[in-house]
Formats: C-alpha cells, sequence, structure tokens
C-alpha cells in the first residue's frame, strides 16, 4: 500500500471541517465572559443594518480570527459550554444530566436576553463584589508596588467583563496610596521562604540564615535609602512572615543575641541564603505569635490597665473597630446616648494616648484616674515642644 498523501496544517477551508471548529465554543465562551454582563449583551450573529466597525456581534468576532460560523452553529456551542460548565462545576455527572438541567435557564451560566436578542454570562466563578474585595486588598498593600498592583489588577479582573472591570480600575484612582519603591520586594519574599521552608527545588532542605542590606531614610538623602550599620550585613534566623497595616515584615531571631527581631521586607536589600544551618527552634516555639504581635504592632506596647473612655455616639464604630466587642463594655451615658463610655483593658503608651487626642474634644479618658493623670503628664510634655 502505497503511503497516504500527508494533509496540510489546518486542513482545506474549501473541504471537510473548517480550521479551529473544535476551539469555537470555548472562544465563544470567552469573548462573552470579557464582552457581556447583565447590562451588556452580546448578539450571535451580525447585523447588515449596523455599520461593520459597530458590530460586536459574535460571528463578526469569530471573523476576525479566521473561524468560519454560521447563526445555528453559534447557538449549537453556547448549548454545548453551558452543558459543560454544569459538569466542570460539579453539578452534573455528565453531558446528558446537563443537558436536563439547561431546560431551566436558572441553571445555566450563559443566558439569552429576548429584549436585547443577546446572550451575556449570568454566572462567574467570581462576582463583582469579591474581585472588587481582593482588588482593594492589593490597591490597599504598601507591600506591592505600582507596576505589581497594575499587574495584579489586570489578573483579576480578567474574571469579569471590560464594563465591570473599568468599575473598579476608576474608583482606584480615586484614592492616593502610599506604595513600596522596593520592585524587587517579591523575590525577597521568595528567598525567605526559601530560606525557611524544608524542601526547596524538589529536595529536602534544612532551614538556614538568610543575610541581607537594611535600609532607612536619611536627612540628606530623603529620596533615596541608605543602608544601615552602614552597607553591614544583617544575619538572621527567619521563622515566620507577617502582615501588619498593609506591610510585609519578618519575624527572626538574632544571630547573636537570639532575641526576636522584625524586619519590614521592603526594607530588605540583596538578600542571600547562607547555607548555614538555622538556629533558635525551641526559643521560636516559646514565642506566643500573637502576643507578640500586639505587642510590636499598634497601641498594644506596655502596661495593661483596666481603662474607660467617654466619646461621641458618632465615635462608637470608630471605638469597635479598633477594640472590638469581646472583653469590652460599652454603655450610654445620658438618655439620649449622646456620649457612650466604653470599659476595657489596653496597653498603656503613648500610642493609646495619641489614638484619644487625636479626636481632640470628642473623646477623653475618665478612668482610673491614674491613668488620666498620666495622660495629662503626656499633653504637657506634647506642649512643652511648642
Amino acid at each position: 500500500m502505497g503511503e497516504e498523501p500527508k494533509k496540510k496544517p489546518g486542513g482545506n477551508k474549501n473541504s471537510g471541517k473548517q480550521p479551529y471548529q473544535r476551539l469555537k465554543p470555548y472562544i465563544i465562551y470567552d469573548y462573552l465572559m470579557h464582552n457581556s454582563d447583565e447590562a451588556h449583551t452580546v448578539k450571535a450573529s451580525r447585523s447588515h443594518k449596523e455599520k461593520v466597525e459597530d458590530d460586536t456581534s459574535i460571528q463578526t468576532y469569530l471573523d476576525t480570527l479566521g473561524i468560519s460560523s454560521e447563526r445555528r452553529s453559534i447557538y449549537k456551542d453556547i448549548e454545548e459550554m453551558n452543558q459543560m460548565l454544569l459538569v466542570l462545576d460539579g453539578r452534573a455527572t455528565d453531558m446528558d444530566e446537563a443537558a436536563e438541567l439547561c431546560q431551566d435557564e436558572e441553571n445555566c451560566a450563559i443566558r439569552y436576553d429576548a429584549k436585547t436578542r443577546g446572550y451575556y454570562v449570568h454566572k462567574r466563578k467570581y462576582t463583582l463584589e469579591n474581585i472588587r474585595l481582593l482588588a482593594e486588598c492589593v490597591y490597599t498593600a504598601k507591600f506591592i508596588d505600582e507596576d505589581k498592583t497594575e499587574t495584579l489588577i489586570d489578573f483579576l479582573t480578567e474574571h469579569l467583563s471590560i464594563y465591570d472591570a473599568d468599575k473598579i480600575k476608576h474608583d482606584a484612582y480615586l484614592t492616593d496610596r502610599v506604595k513600596t519603591d522596593n520592585t524587587t520586594l517579591y523575590d525577597n519574599i521568595q528567598t525567605i521562604s526559601d530560606a525557611m521552608g524544608k524542601t526547596l527545588n524538589g529536595k529536602k532542605h534544612m532551614p538556614e540564615k538568610i543575610k541581607f542590606k537594611y535600609v532607612k531614610y536619611s536627612v540628606q538623602t530623603v529620596a533615596k535609602r541608605v543602608e544601615r550599620r552602614g552597607g553591614a550585613d544583617y544575619i538572621v534566623n527567619p521563622f515566620c512572615l507577617m502582615i501588619n497595616d498593609g506591610n510585609y515584615y519578618l519575624l527572626s531571631l538574632d544571630d547573636k543575641s537570639g532575641k526576636p527581631r522584625t524586619f519590614r521586607v521592603d526594607r530588605m536589600r540583596n538578600i542571600r541564603l547562607t547555607n548555614e544551618a538555622r538556629c533558635g527552634e525551641e526559643e521560636f516555639k516559646n514565642i506566643n505569635l500573637s502576643e507578640y504581635a500586639k505587642e510590636h504592632f499598634g497601641m498594644f506596647h506596655g502596661q495593661e490597665e483596666h481603662v474607660s473612655i467617654s466619646f461621641i455616639s458618632f465615635l462608637l464604630d470608630t471605638v469597635v473597630d479598633r477594640f472590638g466587642t469581646r472583653g469590652v463594655v460599652y454603655n450610654k451615658e445620658d438618655a439620649e446616648g449622646k456620649y457612650i463610655r466604653a470599659t476595657f483593658n489596653v496597653a498603656v503608651n503613648e500610642q493609646f494616648f495619641a489614638w484619644v487626642c487625636g479626636f481632640g474634644r470628642r473623646m477623653k479618658i475618665v478612668s482610673p484616674p491614674s491613668v488620666v493623670e498620666r495622660y495629662k503628664e503626656h499633653l504637657d510634655k506634647v506642649r512643652e515642644i511648642y
């Protein structure tokens, strides 16, 4: 028998199955994912009444990709995609069961709008609210630089229509955010994770020490940070990455003293593995991470006292956001509820006093008398510098 002639890639357009037809259902779904929602539908076939440049139909889009289509085949592709999505979501065990479920449009991810005579994606894996919340986390994270922020937002909004994506991106420009200028932060995090990991590149790994440069602002060069210790390396035993107030921190044990030390990861430069085994495993086990975080972040360092503050009711949400409701007693101070008293345990220090002072005459410390006196002394010391 003679050898069969080889077929040309893509097939012959003039006979048999047209090229890329098997990809057509996926391409249609992807196009609808990005170009449709309940407020914006897309027609299946082109309209001869519309200008070509204004035609956003599925058929016209397929034409731009060199894929031939006709109206009925597009209907069939959408029907099959709805069935396949039910199987992928686990709502149907096979295509036959999915076909039965699709008899009820409520089960279909892609729906038809009779008023506009167009299709749109009704059910998505991630809703606009989900993506908006994740996007806000990215925007407010100080450890993510501006370029990476744009990349991550583009990635998140890929799950939305272009119209909903524009809403999120438009909202972002309304607020000025402080972002790190360290574009190597993600490499830093990876290096630290590698150092702490028990596997590395698929092989067993012993957690090891790291060394790095640590930078700070200088009065002489505010626009550019300078290296601490005159550029000498810091050598530490890394144990834990923590996030607080939009910043990444490394909790480590100092190589010489063995004491816990916290470093801002975006201020670390030129992080390197040392190939020297990490020390301090037992010491780290004795650290209460929750208590450590409270002591080193915010207003939690200092002698804890049972304190009562009085404030106007308008600030109730702010106080609850700061101190919560567990173990805190809230009472009205007057019949109208104009003033509220909150009683709780708090570490009394300058940060706590500064927080109270920030509300001016709208908040005051009322007990115990010893804390009231300390607060007055704090205000006197501040006043002395003016």
